[in-house]
């Protein structure tokens, strides 16, 4: 974790090189490097180490953060090593939400925009927005193989990146990456004139891939009181059951409480505990309901209230992150029938002059001819808007679709 004042600043430059020089795919975010030098001769060997393993590992290798801690000048070198580590980072990281700031990453070229184009002149269902909802659509529709589809992106195909599949990594992703969309309410009155951060995915898979994997579909109550045909509560439940797995025995699942009335085994998305509790933890849920407070070992048991405390399920699959990438779309993706386009920002939905729905216009994050792309939609096909509450509104009312007084 430190090295002494032997280390020359050609050992520095050579750790900082070696992660610039790593290809764009790389996430250098951390390589823990643990070197103690007892003396000059030790400097050598421990750079051909370091060396060697570098090489062994070959372009895949996943860089978490350059830590360089000296024992000497550690505040002057490690600020250094940090920021440039960084720096080469954020040359791959995608565009924020707006236009100019599009044309102004005019420079940037993304491997995936070049590589990936329509299979398809037209498709049979066009997917705007590829997080949870949209990524199992696009898993569910391209099961029939007469049937084309398109599946949208803002957002990269990050949802393979170890830094993803690492549940605890998701405040960090949101804070300081591009996975998000970095929204904000404006000065909440309510608040103290505060701003309400509104955390909004902005990957392949969407917030599954950003969230704290709690697993919680709200109440029974949330469902019935909408009043909508076909959004009862018990008119959900069948899908959300259907989505549902374990990997566990029938034994681990009583243990997690999950009845079957309210809970699927055979889904995709993998429902489990958090693999390590603490003590503390334990201890609070145990005052909590010597308190009087009860508790509730599955919040999404509708058959009780939700009064309680207790642990939620989370979305994990052998300690990792399930998110609705690598729950739906991994076995999908080999279909010839579906097509995946990441950093694509909708711009907005054509229609034709009876009000249908014809082509999705959209521009390819790192695109420096700022050139329009369409997707067009074949006879009797469909537009799926899975945006979320934000991002699904503002194309349509992009498109021309809304209240009067917003357009």
């Amino acid at each position: 974790k430190k090295m002494n004042s032997c280390s020359s600043s050609s050992s520095r430059r050579f750790i900082i090189e070696t992660a610039a020089a790593s290809d764009r795919r790389i996430n250098c975010l951390c390589t823990f490097l643990v070197v103690h030098i007892v003396g000059r001769s030790c400097q050598v060997l421990s750079t051909r180490v370091l060396l060697n393993t570098m090489k062994a590992s070959q372009s895949r290798i996943w860089l978490l953060l350059v830590v360089a801690i000296f024992a000497t000048g550690a505040g002057r070198y490690g600020s250094t090593v940090t920021g440039e580590a960084t720096a080469t980072t954020t040359t791959t990281e995608t565009t924020p939400p707006s236009v100019l700031a599009l044309q102004q990453q005019s420079g940037v070229k993304e491997k995936q925009n070049s590589a990936t184009s329509s299979k398809s002149s037209s498709y049979d269902y066009i997917i705007v927005g590829g997080g949870l909802a949209g990524c199992l659509l696009a898993e569910r529709l391209s099961q029939n193989a007469d049937k084309t589809v398109l599946l949208l992106e803002a957002g990269g195909d990050d949802s393979k990146k170890w830094s993803m599949r690492i549940p605890a990594s998701g405040w960090m992703m949101m804070r300081l990456g591009q996975s998000d969309w970095k929204y904000e309410s404006s000065g909440e009155q309510a608040c103290h004139g505060r701003n309400i951060v509104l955390r909004r995915g902005k990957t392949l898979g969407g917030s599954s891939c950003t969230f704290d994997c709690l697993c919680h579909r709200g109440s029974a109550m949330d469902y019935d009181q909408w009043n909508v045909p076909g959004w009862s509560s018990a008119d959900v439940l069948p899908f959300f059951k259907a989505v549902e797995g374990l990997e566990e025995t029938t034994t681990t699942a009583a243990e997690l409480g999950l009845s079957s009335e309210f809970h699927g085994k055979a889904g995709d998305w993998t429902l489990e505990h958090v693999r390590y509790q603490n003590p503390l933890s334990k201890r609070f849920l145990e005052v909590a309901e010597a308190a009087g407070l009860g508790s509730n070992n599955d919040f999404n048991d509708w058959s009780r209230p939700q009064d309680g405390a207790g642990r939620f399920h989370v979305s994990q699959r052998n300690g990792e992150r399930c998110s609705g990438a690598l729950a739906f779309l991994e076995k999908a993706r080999k279909r010839s029938n579906l097509t995946i386009q990441p950093r694509a920002i909708v711009r907005k939905i054509e229609f034709d002059e009876t009000k249908t729905a014809t082509d999705v216009v959209y521009n390819r994050v790192g695109d420096d001819t700022y050139h329009q792309f369409s997707a067009a939609l074949a006879t009797g096909g469909e537009v799926i808007l899975t945006a979320g509450p934000i991002g699904s509104p503002q194309i349509l009312m992009c498109s021309g679709v809304g209240p009067a007084r917003h357009l």
